[in-house]
């Protein structure tokens, strides 16, 4: 969900949801391909779009209201459960939001599960409405392998990354 707000044009100044596509509809422009865009890219976006025969020096500001994209940490940090994924965030940043590690933690064997297309089942759709696949010719086309990454603090995640901070054994 995006917050737009167009300087002195409060008509313009909307709320909008991403598709699935990774689209917006935005009043005077239509449809906007945003998916893979930072906030900032899609400020330039509709700033040079409005400027053209629209408004005369439009100035826009885009911000993130609501995110879909979660990471997960687990294991040996003081609050695991689902994060909401932000650009640009690391591992270290994410074991941050779950409160830091505890004393038990091993940091030299944190892992990230990763599916093999870069997200994970949880948002394969057809393979979540029927995860065994039943009446179809391959089931596993529907199911992604998760492969485990080592990982290092400084490592980018991606949305629905699993991080695993394993015990330390003494």
């Amino acid at each position: 969900m995006l917050k737009i707000q167009v300087y002195e044009h409060p008509d313009l100044s909307v709320s909008v949801r991403v598709s699935g596509e990774g689209l917006i509809t935005f009043p005077l422009l239509g449809q906007i391909k945003v998916v893979g865009l930072t906030e900032k890219q899609v400020e330039r976006v509709l700033t040079k779009r409005l400027s053209d025969g629209y408004i005369i020096n439009p100035q826009a500001t885009v911000l993130v209201e609501e995110y879909k994209d979660y990471i997960y940490i687990t294991g040996e940090v003081r609050s695991p459960g689902a994060y909401p994924y932000n650009e640009g965030m690391t591992v270290i940043k994410a074991i941050i939001l779950a409160g830091g590690m505890t004393k038990s933690a091993n940091a030299k064997k944190i892992k990230i599960m990763r599916s093999e297309d870069g997200t994970n089942n949880a948002n394969n759709e057809e393979a979540k409405n029927n995860p065994k696949g039943d009446n179809r010719k391959n089931p596993e086309q529907n199911q992604k392998k998760l492969k485990t990454i080592k990982a290092r603090m400084e490592d980018q995640v991606r949305p629905d990354d699993i991080i695993v901070v394993p015990e330390r054994w003494f």
